[in-house]
């Protein structure tokens, strides 16, 4: 369970904005450190039950990639070309096999503005 935790977790997203493009793209990275949950597992076989204690542990999380920018910051995609190991585990064993697949979306409903947008529409 990639980003799952019952005690801690911590998130860093950066941008970078290419300037020598005059296009609205550049490069992200996304960071979290968190604390896996601790527990136990129990393994039934010939010999019998087993029951075994695995401890928390710390781990980092990262992706990183190019972004666009449009209109005007309202929406945003992100296309991931690097990632941690676990990360790709995550979206291998849960069909996220294309990039496409991989890529967000973010609208920034806060930057949508309805009267603003009717005033501008041209008829």
């Amino acid at each position: 369970q990639v980003g799952s935790s019952n005690s801690f977790i911590s998130a860093l997203n950066l941008t970078l904005p290419v300037p020598v493009i005059p296009l609205p793209i550049g490069f992200y990275a996304d960071f979290s450190y968190w604390q896996s949950p601790s527990g136990y597992i129990t393994v039934s076989g010939v010999a019998g039950i087993t029951t075994s204690y695995y401890p928390s542990l710390m781990n980092l999380t990262y992706n990183a990639g190019l972004y666009a920018s449009l209109f005007k910051g309202t929406v945003a995609v992100y296309v991931p070309f690097i990632s941690s190991q676990d990360l790709k585990y995550f979206w291998e064993t849960n069909g996220y096999n294309t990039l496409f697949s991989r890529t967000s979306i973010m609208i920034n409903l806060n930057k949508m503005n309805p009267i603003a947008l009717i005033r501008d529409i041209k008829l």
